[in-house]
């Protein structure tokens, strides 16, 4: 018969207290651990915070079992920013543990994203869009601080269509006719921190590395909010495909932009000449993925998409 450590039989008897005292502190009692010292003349238990992602590991919706990571930076990416906006952030985020992008494991909308998205459209009064729940829809989470601050959807066009062809149909089947392989951003929201534009603009650049390079596609569509229309077209330069109308998805008025991606690989070029010789900004571009970083996060998303297709083959 197998006999259990003094240590392990004594944390077995404390963890039920130590839960009971997490929950009434309102707290995730899977963020402590119990620890046991046994000396020749002290028997001592200790209770500890775990370490970050030790916890994340223990949580229900476990991000390290339901995400992969494709970017991680140890220093937030404002390299951009003018040195009175350094300044600022730092304050706000020199206790932080970094930037990072993941893609979500499965197909879908994960429930860390969905609780965003509802939290932001919620917030401004719309419905929450409508989930389609299908192979071609894959989703992209931006952390910081292991705080999730941003989410967007990309969608593959496929035999079962956009969602933005319930309003746009005629809009997109031109576009398919004149030989376009589309993709549409979906479910799209960032919280409004001091981070907020580089999470928008690495979740739209990782969108773009899996939809334009790893599978092919070359024109983005997006839907979105008629007073957000100048900043589309300011900061990433997409232009208007239809006139307004009314989503009854989320019970707002919407309207279609779409830009080819050969123009957003020349906007990103054109961030990378201008960072190297005047670190000034010039749109949202700035904020994105410097050379290097985007071509080992191709690396990581050709791995998952070659896991993903052995797994489908299976």
């Amino acid at each position: 018969m197998r006999l259990c450590s003094p240590g392990k039989s004594i944390k077995r008897l404390l963890w039920p207290v130590v839960k009971t005292w997490a929950l009434m502190r309102g707290q995730d009692p899977h963020g402590y651990q119990l620890g046991f010292s046994d000396t020749s003349d002290t028997q001592k238990i200790t209770i500890n915070a775990k370490p970050d992602d030790e916890h994340a590991l223990e949580q229900g919706d476990i991000e390290a079992k339901t995400e992969q990571t494709i970017f991680r930076e140890e220093q937030p990416r404002f390299r951009a920013l003018s040195s009175g906006e350094r300044e600022a952030i730092k304050r706000v985020l020199e206790s932080g543990h970094g930037f990072k992008v993941r893609i979500a494991s499965k197909p879908g909308t994960p429930r860390r994203a969905s609780g965003l998205v509802q939290k932001r459209y919620g917030g401004r009064g719309y419905q929450t869009p409508e989930e389609w729940e299908e192979p071609q829809l894959f989703t992209f989470l931006a952390y910081h601080d292991g705080e999730l601050i941003g989410t967007v959807g990309v969608r593959l066009d496929s035999e079962n269509r956009l969602a933005a062809d319930k309003l746009y149909q005629v809009e997109l089947n031109a576009l398919r006719e004149a030989g376009h392989k589309l993709c549409e951003y979906t479910r799209l929201a960032v919280e409004t921190t001091a981070d907020s534009k580089a999470a928008l603009a690495t979740l739209f650049h990782s969108g773009y590395l899996w939809a334009g390079i790893i599978h092919g596609h070359d024109y983005c569509v997006i839907e979105v909010h008629p007073r957000h229309i100048v900043f589309y077209q300011r900061m990433l330069g997409f232009k208007k495909l239809s006139d307004t109308r009314h989503n009854t998805n989320v019970n707002a008025p919407g309207i279609l932009l779409g830009i080819e991606f050969s123009e957003i690989a020349r906007n990103l070029a054109k961030q990378q000449k201008r960072r190297r010789e005047t670190d000034t900004t010039g749109g949202l571009f700035d904020y994105g993925f410097a050379d290097n970083e985007a071509s080992a996060i191709l690396y990581e998303l050709e791995k998952i998409e070659e896991n993903r297709e052995k797994s489908d083959a299976h």
